[in-house]
């Protein structure tokens, strides 16, 4: 067999074998599993700080402390005032200042919750 007549069966050969498979790449979890998981660990940071004046959950009767109001009372300026808020405080409406007591993680944190329960 001559060299020109080998190339063509080995290129059959190669053609033959099935392409090589990748493995497979471990499923992540889902965007809506780590959601539910920080608004849960927000929901929990909320009721230990923040709960005494605006209610568990942010439920409160109280107009000026209902934190579910911000989005309607503030529209864009809403994160603005609240990093503020919680920064400074307000402390003759009884708003304690935050900024020193807990990390920017946390409140970080805590404002993704208040998102969540925004009336809309």
């Amino acid at each position: 067999m001559t060299q020109a007549q080998a190339a063509p069966e080995a290129k059959q050969a190669e053609a033959a074998k099935p392409a090589p498979v990748e493995p497979a790449k471990p499923a992540k979890p889902a965007a809506s599993a780590h959601a539910a998981s920080s608004t849960a660990k927000g929901n929990e940071m909320f009721n230990n700080f923040c709960s005494h004046c605006h209610g568990p959950d942010a439920v409160t009767g109280e107009k000026r402390q209902n934190l579910r109001n911000l989005s309607k009372k503030y529209g864009e300026r809403m994160n603005e005032i609240f990093a503020t808020t919680l920064a400074n405080g307000r402390l003759s409406k009884g708003m304690p200042k935050w900024a020193g007591v807990i990390s920017d993680e946390e409140i970080a944190i805590i404002k993704a919750y208040v998102d969540t329960v925004q009336d809309k």
